[in-house]
């Protein structure tokens, strides 16, 4: 049955003169790929990414997060954990200049399925936004091994992140490395999604490819109120004109 508790509004590419251009965290040419924005009110953000993914025809969740830790953990993955992880090390941080007391660095990287739960963790996690995050979706026959191939690019973002002072220069190399995260993503066969930053409202980007877009809009219609052309356009540019943007760690 579709909300009308959520909107979404979606662009057949990224639009960079409109669009992309006021979006902080990306860099503002994405050839090729279309946008679903899906905008919810802030105290409705995990029943939004529950209501609206889990009805996605990928019933996979790829997630990858990143964290600051005091010392290394070789302890064993419990079984549970062992089922859905891909891969999980842990490195020593190139810098600890800042953050001394936590010298590494743990990066995660997960399959689950396409659920409430899944869904539900991964947005408690965002509450402690200094953890590095990456999120998608993908069908169940896309191997493992591509998402460790595009989520790893995010590993040296967040280092850049956490462990060297930021300039002009390095801010856009991470929106660079973003971006190329996504571009990758897509090209792999995964739909990746980017949380708003809540402010003013809350919820998420889902990138496809274009040609996929009518199959993104056809289940999008059945949970969402569907937005496309300018009308899109205008709701996407009123949550920006309020200082909305694009959470990227």
């Amino acid at each position: 049955m579709q909300s009308e508790q959520y909107t979404a509004a979606v662009i057949p590419r990224w639009a960079p003169e409109e669009i992309g251009s006021r979006v902080s965290s990306l860099e503002s040419d994405l050839p090729g790929l279309s946008a679903a924005w899906v905008l919810c009110k802030r105290d409705q953000e995990a029943d939004a990414w529950t209501d609206v993914l889990t009805k996605a025809p990928q019933r996979n969740a790829f997630l990858w997060s990143g964290a600051l830790r005091p010392r290394l953990d070789e302890s064993p993955l419990a079984d549970n954990e062992s089922r859905r992880v891909i891969s999980r090390r842990t490195l020593k941080r190139i810098r600890t200049d800042r953050f001394p007391m936590l010298p590494y660095f743990e990066s995660n990287f997960e399959r689950a399925k396409n659920s409430a739960a899944t869904i539900g963790e991964f947005i408690d996690n965002l509450s402690a936004r200094g953890t590095g995050f990456a999120f998608a979706l993908g069908h169940e026959g896309l191997d493992s091994e591509k998402w460790l191939q595009v989520s790893s690019q995010m590993e040296s973002h967040f280092s850049l992140y956490r462990d060297f002072d930021n300039t002009p220069t390095l801010e856009s190399i991470r929106r660079g490395i973003t971006s190329l995260y996504v571009r990758h993503s897509v090209a792999m066969g995964f739909l990746p999604v980017i949380p708003l930053n809540k402010h003013p409202d809350s919820g998420f980007v889902l990138f496809c490819a274009a040609d996929a877009r009518s199959e993104v809009v056809d289940w999008l219609t059945g949970v969402c109120g569907v937005l496309e052309g300018d009308a899109a356009l205008e709701r996407i540019g009123q949550f920006l004109d309020h200082g909305g943007d694009l959470t990227y760690l």
